[in-house]
């Protein structure tokens, strides 16, 4: 058999990593690229995918260079069109398909369930694939996060070669317009990604372009804000709609409670059916909407109701999504993965309802210098929701700076006394002029993540 390559450039995001480990799952020999150290990069490495931090060309691997024939290039959308390997690739003529290209190519013989929106399509999307891999279905989970019941973002059951997809469609780069649907769904059309879209009114274009694309006797599940957002009331669709809500909509829940470990305890309920007293472990209301579009899918892929309670009960949720990360009788230490203002609020306003009257002190990390310019009145006013707040300078891996546009163009715009702004390498210094600390939220995408070990530190001496 001959041996079949594949090199991704941008290999360490959570999109490319999850086609590295597609790739490697169909015995490709796996190369790849990024620009920084991260968790993920060591577990490629564990999984023996050879990655380099090296963006030089004399890095690229022999095995690729001598191999031409046999070698997909592929790369993260964003990887700047100047990259030094990608004008390489392209310089010599090596097959180069982008992200959008690989994935319709995997996904185009598939029973497709794509999952879009604004926010919380990680957890849905997860979530369903943890319930699809306990009901012993066939499925292949492409996700945009790290499912702590897994610690992979490729979560695969049974027969690849007749499966399900259940695939994170994200709208950066409109990559979920190159997604053929048999199941549509849509959480929220909250506005994000300007520098892609220019504006709101073309970001929820861009989503009823992603519904256009739902195949003929399709399925489409939208939240209710959704639905009265993307849905012309007097046109045919050539597809089923539903629509969800905790409450006011055909699809919701009855009977909401919360015992005394925060779980919530729910009836699902929809004109064809009622599943009583479910139980989800995920904090957040949030999340209750979630799981009403995660079981709506599961439904019409005739899972029974005893598979979808148990997946239901035994999800853990994601890594990075109201992470808990430390905890010990002073101090609650949550990692999230929040990086729009929508989000930020949620999660404070969560954590506020979980931890009645404690301490909650903010910190995030900005990114992208467009997102922070489109929504920096948004940040502000996300992070007063907090007791104290510190920002750290902005992130990016694709854009140059804007000027006027910082961490400290946010801080002064807040409105809380307790507000700093300082560089990533302060952050120790920054909290120590607090003068207590209870609950912390780590916020950001990015390199977020790499503050987590310093707060813990600072806690613990």
């Amino acid at each position: 058999m001959i041996q079949k390559y594949v090199y991704i450039i941008g290999i360490c995001g959570y999109a490319m990593s999850a086609i590295a480990r597609w790739f490697k799952k169909n015995d490709y020999e796996v190369f790849g690229c990024d620009d920084y150290e991260s968790k993920l990069f060591h577990d490629l490495s564990n999984e023996g995918i050879k990655i380099n931090l090296d963006s030089h060309t004399c890095e690229i691997p022999e095995e690729i260079l001598q191999n031409k024939d046999n070698v997909i290039i592929t790369y993260s959308p964003a990887v700047p069109a100047d990259h030094p390997k990608l004008k390489f690739f392209q310089d010599n003529d090596f097959k180069i398909l982008s992200r959008k290209e690989v994935i319709h190519n995997i996904t185009k013989e598939f029973f497709t369930i794509s999952v879009a929106g604004t926010h919380g399509k990680t957890t849905t999307s997860s979530l369903l694939a943890h319930i699809l891999h306990e009901g012993h279905c066939d499925s292949v989970g492409f996700l945009g996060g790290i499912p702590k019941n897994y610690n992979t973002n490729l979560i695969t059951y049974g027969n690849v070669e007749d499966t399900n997809v259940i695939i994170e469609a994200d709208e950066y780069d409109k990559f979920f317009l190159c997604l053929k649907s048999n199941i549509a769904i849509v959480t929220n059309v909250d506005g994000d990604h300007y520098d892609v879209f220019q504006n709101i009114d073309n970001y929820i274009f861009g989503f009823k372009e992603f519904l256009n694309n739902t195949k003929s006797h399709g399925v489409v599940i939208l939240h209710k804000d959704v639905y009265e957002k993307l849905i012309e009331k007097d046109r045919d669709y050539d597809f089923y709609i539903d629509y969800y809500d905790v409450k006011d909509a055909p699809i919701h829940a009855e009977n909401i409670s919360v015992d005394e470990n925060n779980f919530f305890h729910f009836d699902y309920v929809s004109p064809k059916t009622k599943i009583t007293d479910l139980i989800i472990q995920i904090p957040g209301f949030h999340n209750i909407n979630n799981a009403l579009a995660t079981i709506t899918a599961a439904l019409y892929l005739k899972v029974n109701e005893y598979v979808i309670r148990e997946g239901l009960k035994t999800f853990l949720g994601v890594k990075k999504r109201f992470d808990i990360v430390f905890k010990n009788e002073k101090n609650i230490v949550i990692d999230d993965y929040g990086h729009h203002p929508t989000e930020i609020a949620t999660v404070i306003n969560t954590a506020r309802k979980i931890y009645t009257g404690r301490k909650i002190t903010a910190i995030l990390r900005p990114n992208q210098y467009s997102r922070t310019k489109d929504f920096l009145d948004q940040f502000a006013q996300s992070l007063d929701l907090a007791d104290q707040a510190i920002v750290l300078d902005i992130f990016t891996d694709r854009e140059q700076p804007i000027i006027g546009i910082s961490n400290q163009a946010i801080v002064d715009k807040m409105k809380i006394k307790s507000k700093i702004a300082c560089a990533p390498k302060d952050l120790t210094n920054a909290l120590k002029k607090f003068q207590e600390h209870d609950i912390i939220i780590n916020f950001g995408a990015g390199d977020s993540e790499s503050f987590i070990n310093s707060i813990i530190d600072f806690l613990q001496k």
